[in-house]
């Protein structure tokens, strides 16, 4: 982020691997705050929890690792031994103690949209200490597709007995989901079926940052259906 990592001595590169950007996290991120918030969310009458702090690292590994497609597929990578970078990066370091991907999923259940944002403000609190980092005289809005996994098309969901005669609304099995329109690329439909993510950036001396994010079903501007002449989504 703001050091070069050139300069970190050889032994630190063997205790992380030979990733920047892991490097980068660890070397300027204190993320022992989220023990204290995610700590009183376990019974402490019940099985110990893991480290919260370790579960928040593997989320961090998950969303930020494009061949990662799932905690279970996580899990399963973290126990591979060549991956020992990645352990001592998320403090597990041997591979018959990294945590399961139901005991992931329980933390992403546990901790709220709300505190995961408390987690994120902390973050940027710390990032703005860093001399040279964030730029603030620059911001833009960026907005992009999220696909929803969807079952199919549109159908009636409800429990009327005659469908053809009620008036409910048909939905995809993603209820919040929507038709939206993307920028066209080749080979690609111009529609999806889900969401778009609207963020607000900032530029930083190693690219952008999000500040912050909301997230809003898909819309194009005809009440979540394909303008006339167009093909709609392909499911």
């Amino acid at each position: 982020m703001g050091l070069q990592v050139e300069l970190l001595p050889y032994a630190y590169y063997n205790t992380l691997g030979f990733d920047p950007e892991l490097t980068d996290y660890v070397a300027h991120i204190d993320d022992s705050f989220i023990d204290d918030l995610v700590g009183p969310l376990y019974s402490k009458n019940g099985r110990k929890p893991g480290l919260p702090v370790a579960y928040f690292r593997m989320h961090y590994l998950y969303f930020t690792r494009p061949e990662i497609t799932s905690f279970r597929q996580l899990c399963k990578l973290l126990r591979d031994p060549k991956n020992h970078a990645w352990r001592n990066f998320i403090g597990v370091h041997n591979p018959a103690r990294v945590p399961s991907h139901q005991s992931v999923s329980d933390f992403r259940r546990r901790v709220s949209p709300e505190l995961f944002e408390q987690i994120r403000d902390e973050f940027i609190r710390q990032s703005a200490q860093i001399e040279g980092f964030l730029e603030d005289t620059l911001a833009a809005i960026d907005s992009r597709p999220v696909y929803a996994n969807v079952n199919g098309y549109k159908k009636k969901r409800c429990g009327c007995e005659d469908k053809s005669a009620c008036t409910c609304e048909k939905t995809f099995s993603d209820p919040d989901a929507a038709y939206a329109a993307q920028r066209s690329k080749v080979n690609q439909n111009r529609f999806f079926v889900g969401y778009r993510k609207h963020s607000v950036t900032v530029r930083t001396s190693q690219g952008p940052m999000a500040l912050m994010s909301m997230i809003e079903p898909g819309n194009v501007g005809c009440q979540g259906h394909a303008p006339a002449g167009e093909a709609g989504p392909s499911d």
